[in-house]
């Protein structure tokens, strides 16, 4: 077995781990013993147990499956993990990481710290466990190697965006997401499954491995869901998720028997010098582009911010929209849904993700909205609270009069 794709029969079984941690305790968690008592999330003791079960199966599979090797990159990713959630806590310096006189307890950081601790003893126990007890093996786990795949290209789809932690991305974030952004996050990670699963099973096989593949991955947040909200939420994805996954595998995996038998890729042929530059720079192209259209995708601290009033300019296509904003947050875009007498306006704004406590004090933000048609006489309608927005009418003293 390869060391490649032993590493990605090690984050399958990350993945999975992650996913059993995550519908067993997310519905229980403010019944768990925690870290801290400052500003504590409950969240950072469920990130403990994924990291402590998860890294101790990885480290198994990985070194029974592919040696030295691949435990080696599964120890790198995991110190990759835990950098990139303490990056943030290390460049704020010592304030993060101390508390004021007056009060007791460990910080955020310093819980966020404990919570990533746990891998160290779990590479050491499950490299233990699998020289003393498992052995080599040299067989592979194309399904475990299927999960991986799509949890990695899950952890990498999530990476344009702001993240809370590398731990919580998708595809367990994916329930959150609008209904076509979810739908086209399934499709690509069922891809990434069925280019990796074993085309030479049976598709019903094949279906029932992507399925639970997908299931694992939605799992956590609907039930979560379905726990808090009791009566009221119909868990859609627990049904949707895995059915799209496996009918999305099957396909791909089909595909590449037929480019098998066709012999397409081993014909013989010379392939031209250039071919290969070629794909080269188009899959560079795509991956550009890929990146910015991800870039785009709603998280979890997006929102609607408030638009309070609105000011005319000297283009009737054009208005100033005055937007309550907190402290820290960008403006991700703004649009406009006009009718013959409404024009309904919408800004997008983005918290980037943290542990802390958001002060979210009234900063009101000058927002340019385009129109199609010149605004005229229409009413502007502040599309988060479904209110009309007050025009502020330029004078001598204040110019626009608008105070943002």
């Amino acid at each position: 077995m390869t060391v490649l794709r032993a590493t990605l029969a090690a984050l399958g079984g990350y993945y999975f781990s992650a996913a059993v941690v995550l519908v067993v305790l997310m519905p229980v968690g403010y019944s768990l013993p925690h870290f801290g008592d400052v500003y504590y999330d409950p969240l950072v003791t469920i990130l403990a147990v994924i990291t402590a079960a998860g890294v101790f199966v990885a480290a198994v599979i990985a070194y029974s499956r592919g040696g030295l090797g691949a435990f080696v990159i599964v120890a790198i990713l995991a110190a990759l993990v835990a950098a990139s959630v303490l990056l943030p806590f290390v460049a704020a310096g010592a304030a993060a990481w101390t508390l004021p006189s007056d009060l007791h307890g460990i910080t955020p950081a310093g819980a966020i710290a404990l919570s990533v601790l746990p891998a160290v003893p779990a590479l050491f126990i499950g490299f233990l466990v699998a020289a003393r007890f498992v052995g080599r093996r040299a067989a592979g786990i194309p399904a475990l190697e299927a999960a991986g795949a799509y949890y990695l290209t899950g952890v990498a789809m999530s990476l344009p965006i702001p993240q809370l932690d590398l731990r919580l991305t998708l595809p367990f974030s994916a329930t959150y997401l609008p209904d076509v952004w979810h739908a086209g996050v399934v499709v690509a990670l069922a891809i990434a499954a069925g280019l990796v699963l074993e085309p030479r099973r049976p598709l019903k096989e094949t279906a029932a491995v992507a399925a639970a593949i997908g299931l694992a991955g939605a799992a956590p947040g609907e039930i979560s869901a379905l726990v808090g909200i009791p009566g009221g939420y119909w868990p859609v994805s627990l049904v949707v998720v895995p059915a799209a996954t496996a009918a999305v595998a099957a396909i791909v995996v089909a595909a590449r028997r037929a480019i098998v038998a066709r012999n397409w890729l081993g014909s013989g042929r010379a392939v031209p010098p250039i071919v290969m530059p070629l794909c080269g720079a188009v899959l560079a192209l795509l991956a550009v582009g890929a990146w910015s259209v991800l870039a785009t995708m709603p998280n979890s601290s997006d929102r609607n911010g408030p638009v309070e009033s609105y000011g005319r300019t000297g283009d009737e296509r054009k208005i100033v929209a005055c937007v309550l904003s907190g402290r820290g947050e960008e403006v991700l875009g703004s649009s406009a849904r006009e009718e013959r007498d409404t024009v309904t306006v919408t800004v997008r704004l983005r918290q980037p993700p943290s542990w802390y406590f958001h002060d979210l004090v009234g900063i009101s933000l000058p927002v340019v909205v385009s129109l199609r048609d010149p605004l005229g006489s229409r009413t502007v309608i502040d599309e988060r609270s479904g209110a009309m927005v007050s025009e502020l009418i330029r004078t001598e003293r204040t110019g626009f009069g608008i105070g943002c």
